[in-house]
């Protein structure tokens, strides 16, 4: 067997390959959020900290959750996992006009910072 076609060396890099576009995707969405928000609160300073730090909090999050739940469960696959995300991801554009019009009423700095919450932490 040929040092490049082994196993463990080919799952390593399919385990790359997915944290790499998993987490361009993680980047792309950060983006998008704020061009979902920017026809209520517009493109201000106060949107884009929002949307980084709530991006942030959420993979901490994730990442603490995701930690957890791969130590004690060897059943649940990476794959489950990032399918789970990707529907879950799916569900913003049709949250977005309600969850705006229920932050609306909270302020700029409040509605800015609660509104990518909703998007972002799906619980």
């Amino acid at each position: 067997m040929n040092f490049l076609t082994s196993p463990p060396l080919l799952n390593r890099i399919w385990l790359y390959c997915t944290v790499f576009l998993t987490g361009a995707a993680v980047m792309v969405i950060e983006l998008l959020g704020t061009r979902l928000i920017a026809p209520f609160y517009g493109a201000s300073l106060y949107v884009w900290t929002s949307v980084i730090s709530v991006t942030l909090i959420a993979l901490a999050v994730g990442y603490f959750v995701g930690g957890r739940w791969a130590d004690r469960s060897r059943k649940t696959g990476l794959a489950l996992i990032i399918a789970l995300s990707g529907l879950l991801t799916l569900l913003i554009p049709w949250v977005t006009t309600p969850v705006l019009l229920a932050t609306d009423t909270l302020g700029l700095r409040l509605g800015v910072l609660s509104a990518p919450w909703y998007y972002f932490h799906p619980v």
